[in-house]
């Protein structure tokens, strides 16, 4: 056994584990933080406002995000309101449109899978 003594398995070196999922879990966490943290605070603010003292807690990141999706729900309203509205739709165009995107949904949703 003296001839093998260097290959034995209590003196292999581990492998190391990579240090990026934990890096990455930690990036996470430290995003979302913020979000629970005043989600927790109107939690809380309901809570107490069932015993009978209201209570506004201030949440300025959820009241930004709140804004900014106000803000694309406005333009994305407007876009495709114009888009659908601003043009004169007939007959002669509305039907073969139809039947062609029926028969395109028709072929890709019944074609046989092998």
């Amino acid at each position: 056994m003296r001839k093998y003594h260097e290959s034995a398995p209590e003196n292999a070196s581990r492998p190391r584990r990579s240090k990026l999922p934990a890096a990455v879990l930690l990036g996470l966490a430290l995003l979302v933080s913020p979000l629970l943290f005043e989600g927790g605070k109107v939690v809380l603010a309901n809570w107490v406002s069932m015993t009978g003292a209201y209570r506004t807690p201030e949440t300025p990141l959820l009241d930004a995000i709140g804004g900014w999706s106000r803000d694309a729900d406005v333009v994305a309203r407007r876009y495709w309101s114009g888009l659908f509205n601003g043009g004169s739709w007939r007959a002669s165009t509305a039907v073969p449109l139809a039947v062609t995107w029926a028969l395109l949904m028709g072929v890709v949703f019944l074609r046989r899978v092998r």
